[in-house]
């Protein structure tokens, strides 16, 4: 049994970031993500802005049988397979950013359908589907932190909003801005991740006296976009990083206001890749090598082993 002290080591987050950045419409999101070091996209809709141009992969989506239907899963493995060429094939890019989550969504329930044989995530009931779907979506997040590990690339998330009811112990309810997922998964994606960045616009709200005592509120800005890392009851928001509260964002700066934050950015990706395997490639992989253990090694006068190129 190891020494107390043998075990216990200095550590120190010096990995890429995981990023989640989540807005209201057009104020920038892809445009940010463009800005990290050496990016590859996966998009999932059609969203670049006109004026931008980046690394991307083919569009993910589902293919379509002959009279138009969608058929299960093909864009789940279509995404899977992309993370595969990123993990197993030798390249110079440095960030992957997945533009965005919420439209990955239904390809990842649409595979979760198609691997049990029902027609709906509704279908098993008492909200079976749904854990399904939460076990699949883990999934992706293990693939994504592999990729990071073993490539040594900066993940990025990009996510529309949405408005949700929040019932905080002690408090009446409220609205707040969240990242536009099933509420089975926002909290796990949210936990993973090493920041979450609200882009939102700066306002301010005036109130004005009308008649009969009523009182008129309205917001007034100015334009000016602000990436806030910290949560407020308005919205969630987080950094791993010693951060601000907020930073401004400017146009095509914004990466610099966030970069001095990151650690392991100036480190190209790893020259020997790995494979990046799902659960259940990996369970299979387990189950080949104790069956080879069982019936002994392979004659080696008869096995060539080819060595992949770095």
């Amino acid at each position: 049994m190891a020494k107390l002290m043998e075990m216990l080591k200095t550590t120190k987050n010096v990995k890429p970031p995981r990023c989640l950045f989540y807005s209201t419409a057009g104020l920038g999101k892809t445009s940010l993500a463009s800005e990290f070091p050496n990016p590859a996209f996966i998009f999932t809709e059609e969203g670049l802005p006109a004026d931008t141009e980046v690394f991307s992969f083919p569009l993910v989506q589902d293919s379509k049988t002959g009279d138009g239907q969608d058929i299960k899963g093909t864009g789940y493995d279509q995404f899977v397979d992309y993370l595969r060429m990123l993990g197993t094939e030798p390249h110079d890019r440095k960030t992957l950013v997945i533009d965005t989550i919420d439209k990955l969504e239904p390809m990842i329930i649409s595979k979760v359908c198609a691997e049990n044989g029902w027609p709906d995530i509704e279908e098993p009931g008492y909200g079976k589907g749904y854990i399904a779907y939460k076990d699949k979506f883990a999934d992706v997040l293990r693939m994504l932190n592999k990729l990071r590990t073993v490539r040594n690339m900066a993940i990025v998330i990009l996510a529309h909003f949405d408005i949700k009811r929040f019932d905080e112990p002690g408090t009446e309810g409220y609205d707040r801005y969240v990242p536009r997922l099933h509420k089975k998964v926002v909290d796990l994606l949210v936990d993973d991740v090493d920041m979450v960045g609200f882009i939102n616009q700066k306002k301010v709200i005036k109130t004005q006296e009308g008649g009969f005592n009523k009182k008129h509120s309205h917001a007034e800005g100015h334009g000016t976009r602000v990436i806030y890392l910290e949560e407020r009851p308005g919205f969630v928001a987080k950094s791993r990083y010693k951060t601000p509260t907020e930073v401004v964002y400017h146009e095509a700066q914004g990466y610099k206001v966030l970069a001095d934050y990151f650690p392991g950015m100036d480190t190209p990706p790893t020259a020997i890749p790995e494979p990046v395997l799902t659960e259940e490639q990996e369970a299979s992989a387990a189950v080949e090598a104790e069956q080879l253990a069982d019936n002994g090694a392979p004659d080696t006068q008869s096995t060539t082993t080819e060595t992949p190129a770095a």
